[in-house]
């Protein structure tokens, strides 16, 4: 009888420690994902910082290419100008189209 108590504790000990160990796995599961789920968070948000600062540079990059274009584009306004109210080439214009309408 002391044989069948001894084989009863036994068993017990090992129901007890396989749900302690059952236990343990799901508690380490748990932090695995807890974990997991923490990192891909973070990885999202580096992701979201890169394309806004990406976002950024390239937004300094087109500010920048449309100042310039606007000055050069002044700049050809201005010669432009300069050049149609140049009294040397508006006379030699002048002097041209009488040539051709004269040559008729």
């Amino acid at each position: 009888m002391a044989t069948d108590s001894m084989v009863a504790r036994i068993v017990e000990v090992e129901r007890q420690c396989a749900q302690e160990l059952e236990k343990a796995e799901a508690d380490s599961r748990k932090a695995v994902e807890e974990h997991r789920k923490s990192l891909e968070d973070e990885k999202n948000r580096e992701f979201e910082r890169i394309a806004a600062d990406a976002d950024g540079r390239l937004q300094k990059a087109v500010d920048e290419a449309n100042r310039a274009m606007e000055e050069e584009l002044e700049s050809t306004r201005n010669r432009q100008r300069h050049f149609l109210n140049d009294p040397d080439v508006t006379g030699e214009i002048e002097e041209r189209i009488l040539s051709i309408l004269l040559a008729d």
